[in-house]
């Protein structure tokens, strides 16, 4: 019963990001030790330059803050962090083989 219980409970992680887009980059913060607490701020700081609320018919603003909140939603979350990190890594090794 206990097995059971816990393979009913387990789910399939599934995270969905832009390729070619480095999201450590779009957030300023550093891609070897950035912290949660640095990514939050970053994501404050830099939305309030271009938070839709605060230009609200400025379409490129509202592209900008899309990319940072793709951002924010992705490194936010350490299983999502971990996986994004995980992909990019495999990238890198591949396009170093690919050469």
């Amino acid at each position: 019963m206990f097995r059971r219980t816990l393979k009913l409970l387990q789910k399939t992680v599934q995270i969905e990001f832009s390729k070619n887009v480095d999201y450590y980059q779009i957030l300023k913060v550093s891609k070897i030790n950035a912290t949660s607490k640095e990514i939050k701020d970053s994501f404050k700081n830099l939305s309030k330059n271009c938070h839709p609320d605060l230009f609200p018919n400025d379409e490129q603003k509202y592209e900008e803050f899309q990319k940072l909140n793709e951002a924010h939603e992705v490194l936010s979350n350490e299983e999502n962090k971990r996986l994004y990190d995980e992909f990019w890594s495999r990238e890198e090794i591949l396009r170093v083989l690919e050469f």
